[in-house]
């Protein structure tokens, strides 16, 4: 089981862009995905993390797919702390295999004593995590960054079911010095949804009853059948 259908979206929206290929199987791409990871899953291993790459070396006429498989990731124990940095993806709308900078700046904040890195723009405008997106809670409604970031797969449909709760979502521009107006801040991935706790030297407030908001939110978030 797996919470795939957002998956389904980014994927779909990377393809559409024309700037790397479909999945070569016959029929639906995101059906020759799922065909992919169950194979690769087989009938005995019933808990990975999986990534399926599509690429396409040069003079290949058709993409070649490779599925790695790893032990399930454990989601955070604790609350995150973020050292912002100065850092942009390129063509951050898009998720593709161009992860060097990131992974720098996120394992640079890790020596650091923080437990990932919070990526600005110019003007100490956010973006995304190194590996997360982020949202601002301000007691009505959650900010996304409106800078260019990847629609996570746990982004989406966490916005989706915080609707249904109650608490809307946006997107804007949120500055690093914006942060003292927020009630909380967290951060989403393919593992789970965090609460953080500080910004380089700024501690955040905690909100509890968002906090639970959020958890159930992500709880509700139906599970896909492989």
């Amino acid at each position: 089981m797996t919470r795939y259908s957002s998956h389904l979206q980014q994927d779909q929206a990377t393809e559409d862009s024309r700037q790397i290929p479909a999945a070569p199987c016959p029929g639906k791409p995101h059906n020759c995905k799922l065909l992919l990871i169950g194979h690769a899953l087989g009938a005995v291993l019933l808990d990975a993390s999986v990534r399926v790459s599509v690429f396409q070396p040069d003079g290949d006429e058709r993409p070649s797919v490779m599925v790695v498989m790893r032990p399930p990731g454990e989601p955070p124990a604790v609350p995150q702390r973020l050292a912002s940095v100065a850092y942009e993806r390129p063509v951050a709308h898009i998720k593709h295999a161009g992860t060097f900078g990131q992974f720098w700046h996120g394992r640079a904040a890790g020596r650091a004593g923080f437990d990932d890195a919070l990526l600005t723009g110019p003007g100490g405008v956010t973006t995304e995590g190194a590996i997360t997106n982020i949202g601002f809670f301000d007691g009505t409604s959650v900010t996304w960054p409106g800078a260019p970031a990847l629609a996570g797969i746990t982004m989406q449909p966490v916005t989706v079911a915080l609707a249904r709760r109650g608490t809307p979502s946006r997107h804007g521009t949120v500055r690093l010095a914006d942060l003292p107006s927020f009630r909380a801040v967290f951060v989403t991935n393919s593992l789970d949804v965090a609460p953080v706790s500080q910004v380089d030297d700024y501690v955040l407030p905690a909100d509890p009853v968002f906090s639970r908001t959020l958890a159930e939110a992500y709880e509700a978030v139906p599970w896909d059948r492989i």
